[in-house]
């Protein structure tokens, strides 16, 4: 995943801290204990959608469940309920096997496509 104006980024961090960019000698840490990887370790694909229909109600995130049949739908409406009037896309092959890409076409929306070898974006409408 291309990280865009990281180097920009970490140079500005960097200034705000009042020091100079440290860009060697920088070690991820290697942690002994991860229960994180642990949490839902055998749970069911039901009991993990209810976590996550509950974790999205405390943070206050729309959360709604689609099948691959109803998935442009429930898709179309989302974005019109957001009002939404352009939609950001990634370079992911489920879009073609969801057949989204002419879904979006059908509607009209414009995309914004993170695309290509080096993830340069691109904008288009599709109309």
């Amino acid at each position: 995943m291309a990280i865009y104006n990281q180097e920009r980024f970490l140079n500005r961090i960097a200034e705000k801290l009042g020091r100079n960019r440290r860009t060697k000698g920088v070690i991820r840490p290697h942690y002994s204990f991860t229960p994180q990887w642990q949490v839902y370790n055998g749970y069911t694909q039901d009991e993990l959608v209810n976590e996550l229909k509950e974790q999205c109600a405390r943070i206050h995130t729309l959360f709604k469940m689609a099948t691959t049949e109803t998935l442009p739908q429930v898709l179309f409406e989302t974005i019109e309920e957001l009002e939404g009037q352009s939609v950001v896309i990634w370079d992911d092959p489920r879009f073609d096997e969801y057949e989204l890409h002419s879904v979006f076409q059908k509607w009209g929306t414009f995309l914004h496509s993170c695309v290509g070898p080096r993830n340069r974006r691109s904008k288009h409408r599709n109309s």
